[in-house]
């Protein structure tokens, strides 16, 4: 971004009337502050002058997330005319908004529904102007030597942590084993003793569901749960370092995908192929969420890409049945939605949907989250 004198700050925003108090405060803090409602009119402004933050205020995160890459479109080059880049979201859309600031599409997010410290934005600005100040704007990499070799430092120790949970978990389970074991015989032993004559078979089932089986059963998937939370960790680690270093070296290949489609409209499920396949990804698809549900525990893939309203089988369902499938539970969950789906949409973010696409696709949308996982 070239060099400038003063620090100009842009909103971008449908109606000032949303975010009256901010705009009140930006107004009179800022000198050089400018509001603006379309994409075209914020091209214009930035080539007529370069805009040191840029703060998208739109009325839903998936428009400001939309207008962004609609801006990208229009002009490829106009993150050269753009210093940094700020997401307004409410409290209840902060992770997602967190999310987007991980993958690199905004730097960074504000709270403004409610609004607790309108000023403290102004500090923000303060220090992206000493930065720019100093000449330090853009210099900061994502991803550095030191970093990697701490990610792969912490993932030749997962072995060890999965050994330890396993080792944990089999003295739990013999400790629990020889407590059924004993509490069996004192039964048998009083029942004996007193006469009643209860079959010692009759006995052991009567109490090895208590002793035996709820307590097994517990033990058992709270390692699979716990081993799960470290190779999910791991993967997220792997993930961010391959994204930071795609960033840095555009030159490198991007690794090929394997995506599951579950869409019931043969005109979406063609476009949206056209695109994963445009886009190196390995394709397996299913027309009906049934069909899908059967074949889920035998299926494989990086991203599973959902749509949210199929007509046979509620996507809530197979949500669950995915994210308890062990071949599928480490797999990116993609969920294809109309524009009016926004109950549902927030429904299916709370269950650990990845990423919201909302339809028709656009094409430079789905390559850039593509990219980022």
């Amino acid at each position: 971004m070239p060099a400038s004198s003063s620090f100009s700050v842009v909103l971008l925003v449908e109606s000032r009337q949303k975010h009256e108090q901010l705009v009140e405060i930006l107004s009179k803090s800022c000198r050089d502050f400018t509001i603006i409602s379309n994409v075209e009119e914020l091209i214009r402004r930035a080539h007529t002058k370069p805009i040191n933050a840029l703060i998208f205020g739109l009325a839903t995160i998936e428009q400001s997330e939309v207008a962004y890459f609609r801006l990208l479109k229009t002009d490829p080059d106009i993150e050269q005319y753009i210093g940094s880049t700020l997401l307004l979201c409410d409290r209840n859309e902060v992770k997602q908004a967190f999310q987007l600031c991980r993958k690199g599409l905004f730097n960074d997010y504000y709270i403004v529904h409610p609004l607790y410290d309108p000023y403290h934005l102004l500090l923000r600005f303060k220090q992206l102007k000493a930065l720019q100040d100093d000449g330090h704007m853009g210099s900061v990499k994502p991803s550095s030597i030191s970093a990697i070799c701490d990610s792969l430092e912490q993932i030749a120790q997962t072995d060890s942590r999965v050994s330890g949970i396993n080792a944990e978990m089999l003295q739990r389970l013999s400790d629990t084993i020889q407590l059924a074991m004993s509490t069996l015989a004192n039964a048998v032993e009083q029942q004996v003793s007193s006469g009643q004559g209860v079959s010692a078979s009759e006995l052991i089932s009567q109490h090895s569901n208590d002793l035996v089986h709820k307590p097994i059963h517990s033990h058992v998937s709270e390692a699979v749960s716990r081993v799960k939370e470290v190779t999910a960790e791991m993967a997220d680690m792997a993930i961010d370092q391959r994204v930071s270093i795609g960033r840095e070296y555009s030159d490198i290949p991007p690794r090929g995908k394997r995506v599951v489609v579950v869409e019931d409209n043969a005109a979406s499920m063609q476009e949206v192929t056209a695109i994963l396949e445009k886009n190196g990804c390995e394709t397996f698809c299913f027309s009906y969420g049934s069909d899908f549900a059967r074949e889920v525990d035998s299926l494989s893939a990086d991203i599973v890409l959902l749509d949210l309203t199929l007509p046979d089988m509620p996507a809530f369902h197979l949500i669950e049945k995915i994210k308890k499938s062990p071949s599928l539970s480490n797999a990116k969950l993609f969920v294809m939605a109309q524009a009016g789906d926004r109950e549902k949409v927030e429904l299916v973010l709370g269950m650990g949907v990845n990423e919201v696409i909302i339809k028709p696709i656009d094409d430079q949308i789905m390559a850039f989250k593509l990219k980022h996982y």
